[in-house]
């Protein structure tokens, strides 16, 4: 009875682990790569951005999530970019879009 259980446990204990890791692999498949222009979409109150977006070339416009990645952009506003990463739509319709990589396009 006791190895049964013991059984059971492990055998529930592999399942977790193979539904975390295939949630990562899905995180991974929606990512998606855009191309447009980023823009200020908040600013300080000395004029400052603080937040960007990026308005593609399809019209969307895709709010960027603060990270590492993300807060490189502050510095190329008005600058047109490649940036790969995944898309979440908030309960108000914003597209919140969390940067993994990016490349500046030059023209």
């Amino acid at each position: 009875m006791k190895q049964s259980k013991t059984l059971l446990v492990t055998g529930l204990c592999i399942l977790i682990l193979l539904s975390i890791s295939n949630g990562a692999k899905g995180y991974s498949e929606n990512e998606i790569t855009v191309k447009g222009s980023v823009y200020g979409a908040e600013w300080n109150d000395k004029g400052v951005a603080t937040a960007v977006s990026i308005l593609t070339i399809e019209g969307d416009e895709l709010f960027v999530v603060h990270n590492p990645v993300g807060d490189e952009l502050l510095k190329l506003i008005e600058q047109n970019v490649s940036a790969t990463g995944a898309v979440l739509i908030d309960e108000k319709g914003r597209k919140n879009f969390t940067i993994n990589k990016y490349v500046v396009l030059h023209n």
